[in-house]
């Protein structure tokens, strides 16, 4: 219920968008760390093959990690360290794998997009001009409301939404003059403005200006006949006129086009000027245009966040920046079809490369492994059962850590296991 009250539902939409945004870059994280721990000796040994030079384990352990961790080191951004596994590792991926990483490059293209939309929120909890435009819709008038519409007004003459929302203040405390005034300004700056039209002709109807007040409303109802006040205001001018069957027509007119609202009106029976007719308030969509709209203190919040992200692509760029990342994996993906296949055993986990071991390279299991759990006359007893030892050891090792992780993290222990889609979800 409470996002039915504007006031309340941006801080919390607010905290909303925070937690999604902050959930997409942890899964984003963690599926590119699950990646880096199932596929960095992959890459290590490939890249033993690349340099084509006889190197020691530790050096090249030591290249693999520069390369790997060179936008931290060059301070780009964490994103950028995720990204650059990600694009990386999809060479040694499986399907799952592969698929995930379109999904999440896919919705980084959304990226820019929702962090403008969380800064336009967090601004518009304490500045841009909402919070009060807001209070002054709930029906809110004090000195203090009044004091920060009038510093609005004077930073933004030409503010529509400012304007309106002064007048209705100035309305309620009984500053009629004052009101007029900024209704005035408001038609100044747009004279089609059917809100503006409709409160003026309530300023006029107060006043005991009755025709000029009708004359306002019934401009109002031309502008906008599917709107309700303008007809039942001018029921209420014509009521004070004495012409009961015109202003009945009026009141009919006006139920017809928002029936709940008029019956909940009527049903005050109050004779308080403000109470004696309808205002017009900020429309909810006018409020969310202002909350959406870019300006100077939002773009500011928005690259503060970007740039904790990324460095190097404004966030200016941000969907072209993202939508590139989908040419690299291209580049990647053609360039991984002339590389070696390098796999690991899906029983003992060693290490196969077509291209070191090309005889030893049966499916997805080593030789030892078929020599050891098939039926094999062939084979030393003791080292089929030297052999399943080390399965066993190798398959309990393999449970043992994501089963763990996964109480504190849940999705870690599908990812480490390669089941992407599943540990994303998560």
């Amino acid at each position: 219920l409470s996002f039915s009250n504007p006031v309340e539902a941006i801080p919390r939409l607010a905290n909303v968008t925070f937690w999604v945004l902050g959930a997409f870059l942890l899964t984003f994280a963690a599926f590119a760390f699950s990646l880096l721990v199932r596929h960095y000796f992959f890459f290590t040994h490939h890249l033993k093959h690349l340099i084509r030079l006889q190197m020691s384990p530790i050096p090249l352990m030591v290249l693999s990690f520069l390369f790997l961790f060179s936008p931290f080191f060059l301070g780009l951004g964490w994103m950028w360290l995720f990204v650059l596994w990600v694009l990386v590792f999809w060479i040694y991926g499986g399907r799952q794998d592969r698929w995930v990483t379109m999904i999440l490059l896919g919705l980084l293209l959304l990226l820019p997009s929702g962090i403008r939309f969380h800064a336009g929120l967090v601004q518009s909890i304490t500045g841009n001009g909402v919070p009060e435009i807001l209070r002054a819709n709930s029906g809110v008038w004090n000195e203090d409301l009044r004091r920060r519409l009038m510093a609005l007004s004077r930073a933004n003459p030409q503010d529509g939404d400012v304007l309106l929302s002064l007048a209705l203040v100035e309305k309620r405390m009984g500053n009629w003059n004052e009101a007029e005034e900024r209704i005035h300004q408001l038609l100044q700056v747009n004279p089609r403005s059917a809100a503006g039209l409709t409160n003026r002709g309530n300023i006029l109807l107060l006043t005991n200006r009755l025709d000029s007040a009708m004359e306002a409303y019934q401009r109002a109802a031309m502008l906008e006949p599917s709107r309700a006040e303008a007809y039942y205001n001018l029921g209420q001018a014509l009521l004070l006129k004495l012409r009961m069957k015109e202003a009945e027509a009026e009141f009919q007119r006006a139920q017809s086009l928002q029936p709940r609202r008029i019956s909940e009106h009527t049903s005050v029976s109050s004779r308080n000027p403000n109470r004696l007719v309808i205002d017009r308030t900020v429309e909810p969509l006018q409020v969310w245009k202002r909350i959406l709209s870019p300006g100077p203190e939002r773009d500011r919040i928005a690259r503060n966040l970007w740039d904790i992200l990324w460095h190097g692509v404004p966030l200016e760029k941000g969907e072209w920046g993202m939508a590139a990342l989908f040419g690299l994996l291209g580049l990647v993906h053609l360039a991984s079809r002339r590389l070696s296949l390098i796999r690991n055993c899906e029983r003992c986990g060693s290490l196969i490369c077509s291209r070191c071991t090309r005889s030893r390279v049966i499916g997805n299991q080593c030789v030892q492994c078929l020599n050891a759990f098939t039926a094999n006359p062939t084979s030393d007893p003791k080292v089929v059962r030297k052999k399943r030892a080390e399965v066993a050891r190798y398959q309990a090792r393999l449970n043992f850590l994501p089963q763990r992780l996964n109480w504190f993290l849940p999705g870690v222990g599908p990812l480490m296991r390669g089941n992407s889609l599943e540990g994303v979800l998560y």
